[in-house]
């Protein structure tokens, strides 16, 4: 079964989501982005959370069939998705 890695990036908070190619959940967290006043890049806080979430679960980054991602444009209120697969 295809399994994707899905991060929602927020300003407060990156939300991350195992899924499967049906769309279920399988295993979720979320973690602060804002932990320390936004000191630290938040790609380095997204990065650092994924890779806790996925070791946490014994996953290993190069079987995952995709990440999936969306970036939230509050001004316009739109979210623009985006994949990237290697």
């Amino acid at each position: 079964m295809k399994q994707y890695l899905a991060i929602d990036i927020g300003g407060t908070s990156v939300k991350l989501g195992l899924v499967d190619e049906t769309g279920g959940i399988l295993a979720k967290a979320e973690e602060s982005v804002s932990f320390d006043g936004w000191q630290t890049p938040i790609l380095t806080t997204v990065l650092a959370a994924a890779e806790r979430f996925l070791t946490a679960r014994g996953e290993d980054p190069q079987a995952l069939e995709a990440l999936i991602s969306n970036i939230c444009y509050y001004n316009t209120k739109h979210y623009f998705p985006f994949s990237v697969t290697e």
